[in-house]
């Protein structure tokens, strides 16, 4: 069951994962302009401290391939939504906590996550406006590093 809801959420919101997805994401409509480049690198420090903890075995395969279908949503969904939908959709799927925060804790510890998302608050990114979700860019396949988990 869990696989198939899995299967289901990536086959509707992935999108290809790419090296630019920072770049492509537009935070203007919930940032104040001066903090965009710090919220580009507070995310791709983010995202780098991950994938470190997902390639020295930190993570088990479901748990890559849900980051992998995680980090593709900031590509995916439209400027306005990127932001809002951080906290995301695999934590109802998943017994563990898949938000920003579930992340960081588990890659970095609880008290460097502290820190780091204090530094996020500070940002305001995480109080994002009310919005509607956008439209997702469907991908035809799922991300890579979720072969042979979905079937």
């Amino acid at each position: 069951m869990r696989k198939t809801i899995l299967a289901a959420a990536l086959a509707a919101l992935a999108a290809p994962a790419a090296a630019q997805q920072i770049e492509t994401m537009v935070l203007e409509n919930t940032l104040p302009l001066e903090n965009v480049p710090a919220a580009r690198d507070w995310l791709r420090a983010f995202h780098a401290d991950v994938a470190a903890h997902a390639d020295s075995g930190g993570m088990t395969p479901e748990e890559v391939c849900a980051f992998d279908g995680w980090t593709a949503l900031l590509d995916g969904f439209d400027q306005e939504t990127a932001t809002a939908r951080i906290d995301f959709v695999f934590q109802p799927v998943m017994p563990i906590d898949y938000s920003l925060n579930g992340w960081l804790t588990r890659a970095v510890g609880e008290e460097e996550a502290t820190a780091r998302m204090a530094e996020w608050a500070a940002l305001e990114i995480t109080q994002a406006r009310t919005m509607s979700p956008g439209p997702a860019v469907v991908s035809a396949a799922p991300p890579e590093s979720c072969a042979g988990l979905l079937e």
